[in-house]
């Protein structure tokens, strides 16, 4: 779920060129990577209205290294009727390969992590896992964002015994977000997703579709809050959910 702060361009003389950015998104990640020596740590709950009250909590890290170069860290807790579990850590880099310099030219990212299994869950988890990703953001008019994302992960095999489960997916995704007040911007946002699942001889392949809308805004210096609804289609199931997020720079 990857999260951000919108920086407005400044008055200044020295910052007319600096484009303005629009960040922090419900379900996909902007391509916008932290300034050098900058910090961002964010927090976002996913709530189901299903039955059985599944919950998601997920804590996010960013560094800029450089004006380009970011590291990034991602860790998750699900909650579900009554059971606990951890999820893989995340660690990884994203890398601005074309960096926006003015104000509507687009900033394109490239990220790589590692997924170091947690050891929570069933089976013995070997290896580590990876993702790939390729985000990109830019203002199309005034007060308009429109970001793209396309991903791919490998989770870790666990073994079950003579069965083995391999997992890996594919996405892509779009969102457009509109600023109907400074810092504040209204955004809808649509991913699909393919898994694929192997456990023993059998194969398993299910393609899930979200779709979400929110309202996030600067409510202090650097301190940005979000809140949004999801619904979620994958195969045979359909879901409600409702999204928090809070964020904060320095």
């Amino acid at each position: 779920m990857n999260a951000d702060q919108t920086a407005w361009a400044s008055d200044d003389d020295d910052d007319e060129d600096e484009p303005e950015q629009q960040e922090a998104l419900f379900v996909l990640e902007e391509a916008f990577t932290q300034e050098e020596g900058e910090w961002q740590i964010g927090f976002a709950l996913t709530q189901s209205l299903e039955e059985g009250s599944e919950r998601e909590w997920e804590a996010e890290i960013e560094y800029g290294l450089t004006e380009r170069l970011q590291i990034e860290a991602e860790f998750e807790f699900d909650q579900e009727s009554g059971e606990n579990e951890i999820g893989d850590f995340e660690l990884g880099l994203a890398y601005a390969i074309v960096e926006s310099e003015a104000s509507g030219e687009p900033e394109v990212t490239l990220g790589a992590a590692i997924l170091i299994p947690s050891g929570d869950g069933e089976g013995d988890t070997s290896g580590v896992g990876f993702e790939l990703s390729l985000a990109a953001s830019q203002e199309v008019t005034e007060g308009v964002f429109a970001h793209a994302n396309f991903g791919y992960s490998d989770a870790a095999t666990r073994d079950f015994g003579a069965f083995r489960l391999e997992q890996n997916e594919w996405s892509a995704g779009a969102a457009l977000a509109y600023g109907f007040a400074v810092e504040w911007f209204v955004i809808g946002e649509y991913e699909f997703a393919r898994e694929a699942e192997n456990i023993g001889l059998g194969a398993e392949r299910v393609s899930s579709h979200t779709a979400a809308l929110g309202v996030r805004g600067e409510v202090a210096e650097e301190f940005t809050i979000g809140l949004g609804g999801a619904f979620v289609s994958s195969g045979s199931e359909q879901s409600a959910q409702v999204r928090f997020l809070i964020q904060v720079e320095f």
